[in-house]
Parts: C-alpha cells; structure tokens; sequence
C-alpha cells in the first residue's frame, strides 16, 4: 500500500513539474533540423520533448545490451544442451563398445560428431572399435585420415602406431612414433613405444640410441638400464668381427656381470683360435659371480688336460659360494667325472641326506657308481626321481621366475638380458 502511495505522489509530482516547465516557458522558439525548415513550439514543450528523445535514446540502448546478454545466454545453453547431448551419445557408444556392439557404437560416435565437431578423443574412440573388433587395418586409415584435420598430435600419432603394429606396419608405427616424439621429446611412454618396435623389428642400433635416452630419464631404473645393456649387446654380436670385441668390451667394462657379453667375448676368441684367452675371461667373470652359462662353456672349452684347472675352479667357487647347494652338486658331479671322487665325497660329506636338492642327489648317484655302491647309487636315484626327475638344474630367470629348457640371453617372458641361470 505505501508503495503505491508513493509511486501515485511520485507520478503526482513529475506531472506537476513537467505542467510548470510548460507554463513557465510559454515563449516559442525555434529547432531547425535543416537549412530551410525548423519546427516552432514552446520552449517548455521542446525541453520535454528532449528529454523524451533522450529517455527513448537510453531505453533504446539498454534494449539493444539486453539483448546481446540475452543472445549470448541463448549461445551458452544451446552449448551445454549441445555437450550433453554428445556426451551421452559418447557414453553410450563406448558402452556398446565394451558390449561388443562395434557398429552401433560407431554409429552413435559418429552422430556425435555431427552434432558438434569432433576432437582427437572422439576419433581415437571410433578407431578403437575397429582395433577391438579385430580390423587394424581399418583403425590405421580412420587414424591416417585423422591427420588431415590434427596434424601430428603425439596422442593420436601414438594410437596410430598402436593400430599400424596390429596390422603388421611396424615401418608406419616407426614413422608415427618418430613425428609424436618430434613434438613431444621427453615423452618416456612414447620412447619406450619406439623402443619396443625398433627391438621387434631387430633394428637394435637405433634402439640403442633411444634406449639410452629412456635411461637419461629414468637413471635409477634397474629395468631401462637391464635393456640398455641388452640392446647394446644385440647391437654389437652383429657387428664385423673386428668391430664387435671392442664393443663387448665396452660392455664388459660398464657391467661385468652382464653373462652373455662375456660368453660372446669368450666365444669370439676361442673361434680365432685363442681358447686360452677364451677361459680366462670365463674363470674370471666366473670368479666374481657363478654362473650356470659360464662353467658349461668353460667344461666345453676345456682340453682333454684342462680337467684339473678346471676341477680347482670348481672347488674355490665353492668355497667362495658355500650357500649354493646347486654349485656344490655340480662340482661334485664334475670331480666324479674327472675321477676326484674323494674330493668329490669331501664336498658331499656336508649336506643332508634327505631333503637335499636334485643337483645334490644327481651327484651322490654319479658318486655311488663311480664307487660300485649300487644300492646306495640306487637309494639316492630314487630320492632324486620322487623329488624331480625333470629339474635337476632348472635354467631360471631370476627376474620373473620362469624356467626354461635351454640357456638364452634374453628370458623369454619377461624380455630380461642376462638373467637366466641355474645355480
């Protein structure tokens, strides 16, 4: 009630005013609006109308900025209207894709993008239901047509050279990996991709070269340094003869642990003609650490006359590795065989009986017989054959614990240099 009591005062007092501007302004004058016309009224009456020209000038302005907010709001919904309706095309598409429905999912991200264009995301998503769907191929040229409107954005170069290695290009996944990294050089994830194709295809020096970038990186990673040193040791057997023992070295300088580089080294001089050589490089890595690979090769190796060099090989890495039950039964094994069997029983007398490992038991046997004891020979085969008659020395990667038949230089699981052993 009091505000319209004060809007009929308010609406009383202006008609008021605007009545006394007109009486007390009865004199015309004049507004020319052109060279030769001009309107004549009252100055009261023109002061009003001014003022009514200016209120309609402002009015005419706060309208026209009341309705660019009014667009721009319009713009905006339409925008999150617009997000949300592909958004849930795109959720139900990738739904349909984890369902397995791969054409309806690519239809649905398809009608997703031509309610709003489409980015990267979408076109990654689209080709992944070709990938899943078992067609690289097709996944490859979505994502090679991709290129024409995103150029070489590392994450859809990578998807293309994820796609490119499913259809058997590992050229183009190269190529795609080179020009991601060209944009991105301190990508690890894009490095260690390239570095996986480059070792597939057996292009090992340039997967040496990025392989020691990955390190640059991560230099407290005993994985990428293990790969460094294996690409390196890949890199330099398939070297000229007079190339590869200086790479070896270099290998064997930086990691004297690293077995197939010292077998390889080993190997190299013994085909010139050099065994001598050849055993003392294996005696002395073997020195420093056992190692299944490294005594057979040196057994291998060993003339005729060699027997007793080797043989107190085997007794000081004994007595360097006591712990190793393994080494012990072989080096029992080999003095047997060399016809130590009294050395052989000395290292023997140690261990248990029962319970004792295959390589223990498979010496004991060779011992026995070597004797003419058969029915201890025969007590100790059948311990041996009721705990393993398979593993008497299984070949095992130390780093993922898969056993294999034969020694290698890379585990064949885990893709480690240099980890297969058996003692």
């Amino acid at each position: 009630m009091l505000r319209r009591i004060a809007a009929f005062i308010a609406f009383v007092a202006l008609v008021a005013a605007v009545s006394a501007l007109v009486y007390f302004n009865p004199a015309e004058s004049s507004f020319r609006y052109s060279p030769d016309r001009e309107i004549r009224l009252p100055l009261g009456v023109l002061m009003l109308v001014a003022g009514v020209a200016g209120m309609l000038v402002m009015f005419l302005l706060m309208l026209l900025r009341e309705g660019r907010h009014a667009v721009h709001e319009w713009r905006i919904q339409r925008g999150i209207r617009t997000a949300e309706r592909t958004a849930t095309l795109r959720g139900e598409a990738r739904s349909l894709s984890l369902a397995g429905d791969y054409a309806r999912a690519r239809s649905l991200f398809t009608k997703a993008t031509k309610i709003r264009t489409p980015d990267v995301g979408d076109l990654i998503d689209y080709a992944s239901t070709h990938l899943l769907e078992g067609n690289a191929k097709e996944a490859k040229k979505v994502l090679e047509n991709a290129q024409k409107d995103f150029g070489n954005d590392p994450l859809l170069l990578s998807e293309l050279a994820r796609a490119s290695r499913l259809a058997g290009d590992d050229a183009a996944a190269v190529s795609a990996l080179e020009r991601a990294l060209a944009v991105y050089p301190r990508s690890s994830k894009l490095l260690a991709a390239l570095r996986d194709v480059l070792v597939d295809t057996g292009a090992w020096a340039r997967a040496a070269e990025v392989q020691e970038r990955v390190v640059q990186m991560k230099p407290d990673d005993a994985n990428e340094r293990n790969r460094l040193t294996g690409v390196r040791y890949e890199t330099a057997v398939r070297l000229p003869r007079e190339e590869r023992s200086a790479a070896l070295s270099a290998i064997t300088a930086s990691g004297d642990d690293f077995v197939p580089a010292i077998l390889e080294r080993a190997r190299a001089f013994a085909d010139a003609g050099d065994a001598s050589r050849a055993g003392k490089v294996l005696e002395k890595a073997s020195r420093r650490r056992a190692n299944g690979a490294l005594l057979d090769e040196i057994e291998r190796l060993a003339a005729p006359d060699d027997t007793a060099r080797v043989a107190k090989l085997y007794v000081k890495l004994v007595e360097t590795f006591p712990g190793s039950a393994i080494l012990r039964g072989r080096a029992a094994r080999y003095l047997t065989t060399c016809g130590r069997s009294e050395q052989a029983a000395e290292l023997l007398r140690g261990t248990l009986a029962e319970g004792a490992p295959p390589a223990i038991e498979a010496a004991r046997v060779l011992l026995f017989e070597s004797r003419g004891q058969s029915s201890e020979a025969t007590e100790a085969a059948k311990r041996l054959i009721e705990r393993d008659p398979c593993l008497y020395a299984p070949w095992r990667c130390s780093g993922c614990g898969v056993v294999v038949e034969t020694w290698s230089a890379r585990c064949p699981r885990c893709n480690a240099w240099g980890l297969v052993d058996n003692l």
